[in-house]
C-alpha cells in the first residue's frame, strides 16, 4: 500500500485503488498536489533527506512541509487499517513512512509492524539539528522491528535514543 506516484489533481488526496500484478495485490492512492509539495518534496526530500546524508547546508526546514509529512503518513494508516487482518504483518520501507507505526497505533492496530531505513541514520550532533527530532525517534518506537542499512547506522540510532532518553 502507498503513493501511487501521481497527484489527484484535486484538494483532497484520492481513495485507494487495487491492482493485481501475478499473485501480489497493490493498493495505491493519489495524493493532492498539496501533500505532494509538503510530504515528498518538503519534509520527506527537503529535509530528512538530506539531513540523513549529514548535509545541513541542503536541510531545508517548514513547518507547513513538517506537518505535510506527518498529515500524509496519518492518512495512509486511515487507509491502511480497515484491510489489515489481525495476522498480518506491516513493513514500512524509508524514511517517507516513518510516523507510519505510530499513527496505526494511535487507531489500535496491534500488529506486528517492521521498519526498514534505506538511507544512513546520522550521529545525534546532525539528527539533533532536526527540530522534531524527539518526534521522529518516539515515532520509530513504535515499530515492533527497526532495520538499517550498517551497523553504524544502527549505532547511530542508538546513540540518538540514549542522549535523548527514550527507551531508557
Amino acid at each position: 500500500m502507498g503513493w501511487s506516484g501521481t497527484s489527484s489533481g484535486a484538494r483532497e488526496p484520492g481513495k485507494l485503488s487495487f491492482h493485481e500484478d501475478g499473485k501480489i495485490t497493490y493498493a495505491l492512492t493519489d495524493l493532492s498536489r498539496k501533500d505532494i509539495d509538503e510530504y515528498y518534496a518538503g519534509f520527506a526530500n527537503s529535509t530528512l533527506w538530506p539531513l540523513c546524508h549529514y548535509r545541513l547546508d541542503l536541510t531545508d526546514y517548514a513547518r507547513k512541509d513538517m506537518a505535510g509529512y506527518f498529515r500524509v503518513n496519518r492518512f495512509f494508516a486511515q487507509q491502511l487499517a480497515p484491510h489489515l487482518q489481525a495476522d498480518d504483518l506491516v513493513w514500512a520501507h524509508d524514511y517517507h513512512l516513518i510516523p507510519l507505526a505510530a499513527e496505526l497505533r494511535q487507531m489500535g492496530v496491534r500488529n506486528r509492524i517492521g521498519f526498514f531505513m534505506h538511507i544512513p541514520w546520522p550521529p545525534p550532533d546532525v539528527f539533533f539539528a532536526l527540530p522534531v527530532h524527539a518526534t521522529i525517534l518516539r515515532g520509530l518506537t513504535a515499530y515492533d522491528i527497526i532495520g538499517f542499512q550498517t551497523q553504524f547506522d544502527a549505532d547511530n540510532f542508538g546513540a540518538c535514543l540514549e542522549r535523548e532518553g527514550i527507551g531508557n
